[in-house]
Protein backbone atom coordinates (compact mmCIF):
# COMPACT_ATOMS: atom_id res chain seq x y z
CA UNK A 1 0.00 0.00 0.00
CA UNK A 2 0.98 3.49 -0.60
CA UNK A 3 1.17 6.10 2.08
CA UNK A 4 -0.68 9.37 1.78
CA UNK A 5 2.25 11.61 2.64
CA UNK A 6 2.28 15.08 1.10
CA UNK A 7 4.87 15.64 -1.53
CA UNK A 8 6.60 19.02 -1.83
CA UNK A 9 5.75 22.09 0.19
CA UNK A 10 2.70 23.01 2.20
CA UNK A 11 0.37 21.08 4.41
CA UNK A 12 -1.37 17.83 3.75
CA UNK A 13 -4.07 19.68 1.80
CA UNK A 14 -1.49 21.40 -0.47
CA UNK A 15 -1.67 24.92 1.14
CA UNK A 16 1.01 27.25 2.49
CA UNK A 17 2.21 27.74 6.01
CA UNK A 18 1.44 30.89 7.96
CA UNK A 19 5.10 31.97 7.84
CA UNK A 20 5.18 31.67 4.04
CA UNK A 21 2.03 33.80 3.72
CA UNK A 22 3.43 36.51 6.03
CA UNK A 23 6.71 36.64 4.08
CA UNK A 24 4.84 36.86 0.73
CA UNK A 25 2.59 39.65 2.06
CA UNK A 26 5.62 41.57 3.38
CA UNK A 27 7.41 41.36 0.04
CA UNK A 28 4.21 42.43 -1.79
CA UNK A 29 3.77 45.40 0.59
CA UNK A 30 7.36 46.56 0.05
CA UNK A 31 7.01 46.30 -3.74
CA UNK A 32 3.67 48.16 -3.57
CA UNK A 33 5.25 50.99 -1.53
CA UNK A 34 8.11 51.29 -4.02
CA UNK A 35 5.71 51.47 -6.98
CA UNK A 36 3.54 54.01 -5.12
CA UNK A 37 6.58 56.20 -4.32
CA UNK A 38 7.72 56.12 -7.96
CA UNK A 39 4.24 57.09 -9.20
CA UNK A 40 3.91 59.95 -6.67
CA UNK A 41 7.39 61.26 -7.56
CA UNK A 42 6.60 61.07 -11.29
CA UNK A 43 3.32 62.94 -10.89
CA UNK A 44 5.00 65.67 -8.81
CA UNK A 45 7.84 65.98 -11.31
CA UNK A 46 5.37 66.24 -14.22
CA UNK A 47 3.33 68.92 -12.40
CA UNK A 48 6.43 71.00 -11.64
CA UNK A 49 7.55 70.72 -15.25
CA UNK A 50 4.12 71.71 -16.52
CA UNK A 51 4.03 74.72 -14.15
CA UNK A 52 7.45 75.87 -15.38
CA UNK A 53 6.43 75.53 -19.02
CA UNK A 54 3.14 77.32 -18.30
CA UNK A 55 4.97 80.19 -16.55
CA UNK A 56 7.29 80.61 -19.53
CA UNK A 57 4.32 80.51 -21.91
CA UNK A 58 2.47 83.23 -19.95
CA UNK A 59 5.59 85.42 -20.11
CA UNK A 60 5.75 84.93 -23.90
CA UNK A 61 2.04 85.76 -24.24
CA UNK A 62 2.44 88.92 -22.12
CA UNK A 63 5.43 90.09 -24.17
CA UNK A 64 3.57 89.32 -27.40
CA UNK A 65 0.59 91.40 -26.25
CA UNK A 66 2.86 94.30 -25.25
CA UNK A 67 4.53 94.18 -28.68
CA UNK A 68 1.16 94.10 -30.49
CA UNK A 69 -0.10 97.05 -28.45
CA UNK A 70 3.09 99.04 -28.99
CA UNK A 71 3.01 98.43 -32.74
CA UNK A 72 -0.36 100.18 -32.75
CA UNK A 73 0.94 103.04 -30.59
CA UNK A 74 1.54 106.53 -31.84
CA UNK A 75 5.13 107.68 -32.02
CA UNK A 76 6.40 110.99 -30.78
CA UNK A 77 7.71 112.29 -27.50
CA UNK A 78 4.30 112.93 -25.93
CA UNK A 79 2.71 109.62 -26.95
CA UNK A 80 4.86 107.21 -24.90
CA UNK A 81 5.84 107.57 -21.25
CA UNK A 82 8.06 105.27 -19.16
CA UNK A 83 8.03 105.61 -15.38
CA UNK A 84 11.12 104.40 -13.49
CA UNK A 85 11.10 103.28 -9.87
CA UNK A 86 12.34 106.09 -7.62
CA UNK A 87 16.11 105.91 -7.19
CA UNK A 88 16.48 102.39 -8.64
CA UNK A 89 16.05 103.01 -12.32
CA UNK A 90 13.97 99.82 -12.68
CA UNK A 91 10.79 99.73 -14.69
CA UNK A 92 7.51 100.61 -13.01
CA UNK A 93 5.14 101.35 -15.89
CA UNK A 94 4.83 102.30 -19.53
CA UNK A 95 1.93 104.22 -21.02
CA UNK A 96 1.20 104.98 -24.64
CA UNK A 97 -1.54 106.19 -26.92
CA UNK A 98 -3.23 103.71 -29.25
CA UNK A 99 -5.80 103.93 -32.00
CA UNK A 100 -7.34 100.67 -30.78
CA UNK A 101 -10.90 101.10 -29.60
CA UNK A 102 -11.09 98.89 -26.49
CA UNK A 103 -14.80 98.99 -25.74
CA UNK A 104 -16.30 99.03 -29.22
CA UNK A 105 -14.50 95.99 -30.55
CA UNK A 106 -13.25 97.79 -33.67
CA UNK A 107 -9.52 97.71 -34.15
CA UNK A 108 -9.07 101.27 -35.41
CA UNK A 109 -11.17 104.35 -35.78
CA UNK A 110 -10.05 106.74 -38.52
CA UNK A 111 -10.97 110.23 -39.56
CA UNK A 112 -12.10 111.06 -43.10
CA UNK A 113 -8.55 111.04 -44.50
CA UNK A 114 -7.73 107.57 -43.14
CA UNK A 115 -5.55 108.89 -40.30
CA UNK A 116 -6.04 106.94 -37.04
CA UNK A 117 -7.91 108.69 -34.26
CA UNK A 118 -5.81 108.18 -31.14
CA UNK A 119 -8.44 107.24 -28.60
CA UNK A 120 -7.07 104.84 -25.98
CA UNK A 121 -4.32 105.16 -23.38
CA UNK A 122 -2.80 101.77 -22.60
CA UNK A 123 -0.60 101.19 -19.56
CA UNK A 124 1.49 98.21 -18.51
CA UNK A 125 2.19 98.46 -14.80
CA UNK A 126 4.65 96.21 -12.95
CA UNK A 127 4.10 95.48 -9.26
CA UNK A 128 7.32 94.03 -7.77
CA UNK A 129 5.56 93.05 -4.52
CA UNK A 130 3.07 90.72 -6.21
CA UNK A 131 5.40 90.08 -9.20
CA UNK A 132 2.53 90.80 -11.59
CA UNK A 133 2.41 92.72 -14.84
CA UNK A 134 -0.98 94.35 -15.40
CA UNK A 135 -2.56 95.93 -18.47
CA UNK A 136 -4.82 98.96 -17.99
CA UNK A 137 -6.76 100.61 -20.84
CA UNK A 138 -8.50 103.96 -20.47
CA UNK A 139 -9.96 106.55 -22.82
CA UNK A 140 -7.26 108.95 -24.07
CA UNK A 141 -7.67 112.33 -22.40
CA UNK A 142 -4.72 114.17 -23.89
CA UNK A 143 -2.02 113.32 -21.32
CA UNK A 144 -0.43 110.19 -19.91
CA UNK A 145 -0.44 109.90 -16.12
CA UNK A 146 0.68 106.91 -14.07
CA UNK A 147 -2.54 105.13 -13.04
CA UNK A 148 -2.95 104.53 -9.33
CA UNK A 149 -6.59 103.57 -8.78
CA UNK A 150 -7.22 100.92 -11.45
CA UNK A 151 -5.63 97.50 -10.98
CA UNK A 152 -6.31 96.39 -14.57
CA UNK A 153 -5.97 92.86 -15.92
CA UNK A 154 -3.05 90.61 -14.99
CA UNK A 155 -1.17 89.58 -18.14
CA UNK A 156 1.76 87.82 -16.41
CA UNK A 157 2.55 86.43 -12.95
CA UNK A 158 5.93 85.48 -11.53
CA UNK A 159 7.62 88.44 -13.22
CA UNK A 160 11.02 88.94 -11.67
CA UNK A 161 12.04 92.03 -13.65
CA UNK A 162 10.93 94.21 -16.53
CA UNK A 163 13.22 96.66 -18.28
CA UNK A 164 12.02 99.07 -20.95
CA UNK A 165 14.13 101.63 -22.73
CA UNK A 166 13.37 103.99 -25.56
CA UNK A 167 15.61 105.57 -28.14
CA UNK A 168 13.69 107.81 -30.53
CA UNK A 169 10.87 105.60 -31.88
CA UNK A 170 12.48 102.26 -30.91
CA UNK A 171 11.25 100.71 -27.65
CA UNK A 172 13.24 97.77 -26.21
CA UNK A 173 11.49 95.43 -23.75
CA UNK A 174 13.23 92.83 -21.57
CA UNK A 175 11.11 90.58 -19.34
CA UNK A 176 12.33 88.00 -16.81
CA UNK A 177 9.73 85.61 -15.38
CA UNK A 178 10.14 82.70 -12.98
CA UNK A 179 8.05 79.59 -12.43
CA UNK A 180 9.33 77.01 -10.01
CA UNK A 181 13.10 76.88 -10.44
CA UNK A 182 13.02 77.91 -14.08
CA UNK A 183 13.74 81.46 -15.20
CA UNK A 184 12.65 82.73 -18.62
CA UNK A 185 14.36 85.77 -20.18
CA UNK A 186 12.71 87.42 -23.16
CA UNK A 187 13.77 90.52 -25.07
CA UNK A 188 12.49 92.34 -28.14
CA UNK A 189 12.45 95.75 -29.79
CA UNK A 190 9.44 97.54 -31.31
CA UNK A 191 9.36 100.47 -33.72
CA UNK A 192 6.60 102.99 -33.02
CA UNK A 193 4.58 104.48 -35.85
CA UNK A 194 4.99 108.15 -36.60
Amino acid sequence: MRSSRPSGRGTAQGGYTLVELIVAMGISAILGMIVFAVVVFSIGFARRGAAEVEGAQFARIALSQMVRDLREARGGADAVAIWPEAGEGTFRAIGFVSARQEAGGRVFQTDGSGTPVWQTAIYYVYDPASRELRRIARPWEGTLALPSDDRGRVVARGVKAVRISRQDDLVTIALVATAGRRETRLETAVSLRN
